[in-house]
């Protein structure tokens, strides 16, 4: 999330919430129920890599049983991507996804993939129409881009 932030343009009326300093991962799915849930009226969108949106894929249940319209943008690149980054030799990053869209609609949302043959422009107006449930979006990434910390992390590092 922190390195999308770098790239991300909010007008005076968007609002983000970060779980700054911390790194922490799990955190996106949890904030956008609450935002929502603070926000009903408002499009709510969580950003997350695959391995944070794995530890807590739980809680696309409670945004279900709540009848959130919240949007779930997974950065799929089997990989965890942060720790990889900080390791001279990586080991324990590579990760073996199951279907996101697949794991959405078990727990009653929707979902979409985009990938380099995807009409983004189609997948997000699905994303954006009106509905009562959480809409996934299975970003597919190339793991082999590398992008590294960005000089805010580096900048909070102990």
């Amino acid at each position: 999330m922190r390195r999308s932030l770098q790239f991300l343009q909010l007008t005076k009326r968007q609002r983000v919430l970060v779980s700054s300093r911390l790194g922490v991962m799990g955190f996106s799915i949890p904030a956008a129920i609450a935002a929502q849930l603070a926000q009903p009226d408002h499009k709510v969108i969580a950003i997350c890599g695959d391995g944070g949106f794995q530890m807590v894929v739980g809680e696309l249940a409670t945004a279900v049983q709540y009848r959130l319209p919240i949007i779930v943008i997974v950065f799929n690149n089997g990989l965890l991507q942060n720790v990889t980054v900080q390791q001279p030799t990586p080991y324990g990053t590579i990760l073996q996804n199951p279907d996101f869209v697949a794991l959405a609609r078990a727990y009653g949302a929707d979902g979409a993939v985009i990938d380099g043959e995807t009409d983004v422009d189609a997948v997000m107006r699905q994303a954006l129409a009106q509905r009562d449930t959480p809409f996934l979006i299975d970003l597919r990434c190339n793991p082999n881009i590398m992008v590294p910390l960005s000089k805010w992390e580096k900048h909070f590092e102990a």
